[in-house]
């Protein structure tokens, strides 16, 4: 798609991304539009984050210690998000359990009623 467009590779799947999400939407399940949503949105976040985790160790990594320190902080920031992501997310299912008691199992996946 760069060679055609003449563009880089970024430009070209920012500018197919905009042209599906455009066309694709519409012809998607309710329930397909919210997976693809949350989906990519996941995406995004996990990719930001080893952007951020990749430009933090290049930043430590000038001076000869620099590494191992940016080793540790990456430790430290993965053990901080895991410490507050887990017991948060089994919280959120809990309580969505115990409020969707009553819906078949086929139907729990669904936010509205």
């Amino acid at each position: 798609a760069e060679a055609v467009c003449g563009q880089s590779g970024i430009i070209a799947v920012l500018f197919c991304a905009l042209l599906m999400g455009g066309f694709a939407t519409p012809h998607l399940s309710t329930e397909g539009a919210m997976m693809t949503s949350f989906l990519l949105k996941q995406m995004s976040s996990i990719s930001d984050m080893f952007v951020f985790l990749f430009v933090g160790i290049a930043v430590v990594y000038i001076e000869t210690n620099g590494l191992i320190f940016g080793l540790w902080v990456t430790l430290f920031c993965l053990a901080g998000r895991l410490i507050g992501t887990v017991p948060l997310g089994l919280l959120t299912n809990c309580i969505k359990n115990a409020a969707l008691k009553h819906r078949t199992s086929e139907k729990r996946h669904l936010l509205s009623r």
